[in-house]
C-alpha cells in the first residue's frame, strides 16, 4: 500500500491589509480528509481564505466552512455521508527556510530539528488535545491552537517545506466539529505557551508539598506477595492497584496536574501509568528534550504527594510508532523490534530515565514496552529477511520446508516471503502458522532482552510488559527472572453483565501460571470504553463497576482504566473501590490448550464464545473449582482434573495428555474426542456439566 501523493502547495495566505509587512505566516492552511479504501485513497482539501468566508466539499463525505477575521480563523467540518476511511484534519504548511519547528505538546515545549531529518514522515504522535501551539523559526510563523478536541498531529517533511497535520475528531452523520486557531507571527514559543496557559485558565504555579511527597514514598518498593497473585508494600500491607492511565500527564501544566491527580485521589485511585513517547522525549536520536526529563521527576513528586504510584512504560512501541518511520528507516512499526538502532535507543532510555530513578519508590514498576506486535507487514525493511533466516534454521533444507508447506512452498529459501495478512489472521496454511511461531519467538527474545537491561540497571523495581498471550515466553531462557507480573490490555466486546466477569477470570487464570516456575500477579493495565454518543457515560460507569468487581473476585492484582473519566465514571471508581473477598476454591481445575491451538486462545472473543468454554469454566467455578491454565499436561499435579481444549491436538500432544489422566474434552471438539477416546467426555447439557464439576470438587475435598 502506498500513501497518496501530497497535493501541491494549497493556497498562500496573504498578509492582511492591517498587518505589518514583516508578519510572515504559515504558507498555507487547509482542511483535508483521506477518503476511500486504503488501496485507492483520495486526498481532497479545502484551503482557508485569506480573509472572509469560504465553503467547500471534502469529497462526498464532509462539508467545510471556513471563516477568517484577521489573525482569528475558524473551521467547521460537517459530515454528510457515512462512507469514509482515513484521517480528517487541518494542515499547516511551512516553507523550506524553517529549520526548527517548536510544538506545544500539551504544555511541553518540543523542538523538532527539521534540518536533521529526512523527507517523508518525520514526527508522529497520538494523544487527545495536541498541539497547543506551533512556531517555526526563521519564518516566524506561529499558530496558537484554541480548540481542544483534536486527537493528534502528524509532521511531514517535504521538499517544499514541512506540513503539520492536526487530526480532528470525526463527527457523526449530520453532525459537525469545529476548529479554531490564531495566526500570530509576532510570537515565539515562550509567548505562545504563556498565551495558551492564560486561554485555558491554567496559568500560575502549583508547588509540590515536599512533606506529602516524602510521605507518599514511605511504604517503600512494591513486592509480589507469597501467593504470587498480588502485591504488598514493604510493611506487608496488601496493595491492590486501582487507577487510570494518564499517559502524558508530565506534559500538563502544574495546575492541570494538580487538578487531575486530586480528582483521582478523591475516588480512591492509588496508581497511574505514564508512557514515554519518543517524539517528545527524544525528537531525534541522541537529542533529548531536557525539559521533558525534568518534568517527569516533578510529576513523580506530585503523584507521590497524592499517594499515587506510577507504572512507567519505557517504550510507546509499535502501536505508538515509537521511533517514527524516517528515523528508524522503515514505515513499518514492527521494525521497532527488528532494527539494532532501536535497541541502542532503548539503552539510552535506561541511562536517562531508569538509572536516575532506581531508588525512587514513587515508581511502582517499569513496563518494558507497550502492546508489542510483529504482524507480516510487507513495508518492513527487515522482517522478510528475518523470517527467511528463521525458516532456514528451522528446516535446514528446502526439501524439508517444501514437505511442511506443500505445493505453495517456494523453490529456495531466498524466495521465502511473508504470508498475507488474511492468511496470517486465519492461520490458513503451514506458512502462516510458521510465521506465527516465528513472530512470537522473535518478540519474546527481544522483550526478555529489554527486561534484562532494565533489571541490570535497577534491581529495586518490579518489571512487566503489556502482553496477553500466556504462551509468549514459554520455553525462552531468562523469562522467569525477567518479569515480575503481567499487564494485559483488553478492549474486547464485553460491555456489561456475566461476560465481563468471565472475561476477567479468563485473563487472570490464563496469565497467572503463564510460566511454570511460579505464579505471577495479573494487573489489567488498560481497559474501558470511551464515552460518546454510542456509549453514554452511565454505561461506561457500569462497565467500570463490573470490571473492578470481577478483578477483585478473581484475584487480579489491580486494573487501570484508559479513557478520560467523566464524573459518573469517577463515582463508579469510588463505589467499587472497596475490597471484596476472594473466591475460595477447594481444588484447581487444570485447563490445557495444546500449543497447536494457541492462535485460537488469543482470539478469545471469537473462539472462546464459539466453543462456549467460558460457560464451561463458569460452571466449574460455581462448583468450587478454580481453573488454572497450564502450559503442558505434566503441570497438572495438584489439580483435581484436566480439561483439554482445542479442535485437533497433534499426536505428541495427545500422548502427553494420556499420561495425565483424567481428562475431559469439550463436546464440540470432535477431533479431540476422537483422538482421546478413553477420556471422559464433557456433557453437553449445562445441568450435567454442573453435576460433573460438583462431583469432582467433592471428591477433591474428600481427598479422592
Amino acid at each position: 500500500m502506498h500513501a497518496p501523493a501530497w497535493p501541491a502547495v494549497l493556497a498562500l495566505l496573504a498578509i492582511g491589509p492591517d498587518a505589518a509587512a514583516d508578519w510572515p505566516e504559515a504558507k498555507s492552511v487547509a482542511a483535508f480528509a483521506w477518503l476511500g479504501s486504503w488501496q485507492a485513497m483520495q486526498y481532497p482539501t479545502v484551503p482557508a481564505p485569506t480573509e472572509g468566508e469560504v465553503e467547500g466539499e471534502l469529497g462526498p463525505t464532509f462539508r467545510v466552512e471556513w471563516r477568517r477575521e484577521g489573525e482569528q480563523v475558524w473551521a467547521k467540518v460537517a459530515r454528510t455521508d457515512e462512507g469514509w476511511c482515513g484521517r480528517l484534519g487541518i494542515e499547516f504548511r511551512f516553507g523550506t527556510e524553517a529549520k526548527v519547528l517548536n510544538l506545544g505538546y500539551f504544555d511541553l515545549p518540543v523542538e523538532v530539528p527539521l534540518a536533521e531529518t529526512k523527507e517523508g514522515q518525520t514526527w508522529w504522535t497520538w494523544s487527545v488535545g495536541v498541539p497547543r501551539w506551533i512556531h517555526a523559526d526563521e519564518t516566524g510563523a506561529s499558530v496558537l491552537v484554541e480548540s481542544t478536541h483534536q486527537h493528534g498531529c502528524f509532521l511531514i517533511r517535504r521538499a517544499e517545506g514541512c506540513a503539520l497535520q492536526v487530526a480532528l475528531d470525526a463527527p457523526a452523520l449530520n453532525e459537525s466539529v469545529e476548529f479554531a486557531f490564531r495566526l500570530r507571527p509576532r510570537d515565539g514559543a515562550a509567548a505562545l505557551q504563556a498565551a495558551s496557559r492564560e486561554r485555558l485558565g491554567v496559568a500560575g504555579e502549583a508547588p509540590v508539598n515536599p512533606a506529602a511527597a516524602r510521605a507518599g514514598r514511605q511504604g517503600g518498593f512494591l513486592r509480589v506477595d507469597e501467593s504470587g497473585a498480588g502485591f504488598v508494600l514493604a510493611d506487608g500491607h496488601r496493595y491492590f492497584a486501582l487507577g487510570q492511565n494518564l499517559p502524558h500527564l508530565m506534559t500538563f501544566t502544574p495546575v492541570e496536574q494538580e487538578r487531575a491527580l486530586a480528582e483521582l485521589q478523591a475516588v480512591g485511585v492509588n496508581t497511574t501509568r505514564f508512557l514515554l513517547p519518543c517524539s517528545q522525549y527524544r525528537p531525534t536520536p541522541g537529542r533529548w528534550n531536557e525539559e521533558a526529563v525534568r518534568r517527569l521527576r516533578e510529576t513523580l513528586d506530585r503523584c507521590a504527594a497524592r499517594g499515587i504510584r506510577v507504572i512507567v512504560c519505557l517504550e510507546y512501541s509499535a502501536h505508538g510508532y515509537q521511533y517514527n518511520s524516517s528515523l528508524h528507516r522503515s514505515p513499518s512499526p514492527g521494525d521497532l523490534y527488528l532494527l539494532e538502532e532501536a535497541l541502542a535507543w532503548y539503552r539510552d532510555t535506561i541511562r536517562r530515565i531508569v538509572e536516575p530513578l532506581r531508588d525512587d519508590p514513587a515508581v511502582l514498576a517499569w513496563d518494558v514496552t507497550n502492546e508489542p506486535f510483529l504482524e507480516p507487514d510487507p513495508k518492513s525493511v527487515a522482517l522478510a529477511e528475518a523470517f527467511r533466516d528463521w525458516s532456514e534454521r528451522r528446516y535446514g533444507t528446502i526439501e524439508a520446508l517444501r514437505g511442511a508447506w506443500g505445493e505453495a512452498a517456494p523453490a529456495s529459501f531466498a524466495e521465502v516471503d511473508l504470508p498475507s495478512m488474511e492468511a496470517y489472521e486465519k492461520q490458513a496454511d503451514a506458512a502462516a502458522r510458521d510465521y506465527f511461531t516465528f513472530a512470537n519467538a522473535w518478540l519474546a527474545e527481544r522483550l526478555i532482552q529489554r527486561a534484562q537491561l532494565v533489571r541490570a540497571a535497577d534491581p529495586n523495581h518490579l518489571i512487566t510488559v503489556s502482553h496477553w498471550n500466556p504462551r509468549l515466553f514459554r520455553g525462552h531462557a531468562g523469562a522467569g527472572a525477567a518479569f515480575d507480573f503481567w499487564a494485559p490490555h483488553t478492549y474486547d466486546l464485553w460491555l456489561n453483565g456475566p461476560t465481563t466477569d468471565r472475561h476477567v477470570a479468563f485473563l487472570v487464570e490464563s496469565l497467572q501460571h503463564a510460566l511454570p516456575d511460579r505464579p505471577r500477579p495479573v494487573l489489567i493495565e488498560e481497559f474501558g470504553i470511551n464515552p460518546g454518543p454510542k456509549y453514554p457515560s452511565a454505561l461506561c460507569a457500569e462497565h467500570i463497576r463490573e470490571f473492578i468487581t470481577a478483578a477483585r473476585r478473581h484475584g487480579a492484582a489491580g486494573l487501570l482504566h484508559w479513557w478520560e473519566l467523566t464524573p459518573e465514571m469517577r463515582a463508579a471508581f469510588a463505589e467499587a473501590s472497596q475490597p471484596a473477598p476472594l473466591m475460595e476454591a477447594p481444588a484447581a481445575l487444570g485447563v490445557y490448550l495444546p500449543s497447536s491451538q494457541e492462535w485460537n486462545l488469543l482470539l478469545y472473543d471469537r473462539y472462546m464464545t464459539r466453543r462456549r468454554w467460558d460457560g464451561v469454566l463458569e460452571r466449574a467455578r460455581d462448583a468450587g473449582l478454580q481453573p488454572r491454565f497450564i502450559g503442558a499436561p505434566e503441570e497438572v499435579a495438584g489439580c483435581a482434573a484436566l480439561l483439554v481444549l482445542g479442535d485437533g491436538p497433534r499426536a505428541d500432544e495427545v500422548e502427553a495428555v494420556r499420561k495425565a489422566k483424567p481428562a475431559w474434552v469439550v463436546v464440540e471438539a470432535e477431533a479431540a474426542r476422537a483422538a482421546l477416546p478413553e477420556a471422559e467426555v464433557l456433557p453437553e447439557a449445562a445441568e450435567e456439566q454442573a453435576a460433573m464439576w460438583a462431583r469432582i470438587a467433592q471428591a477433591a475435598m474428600n481427598g479422592g
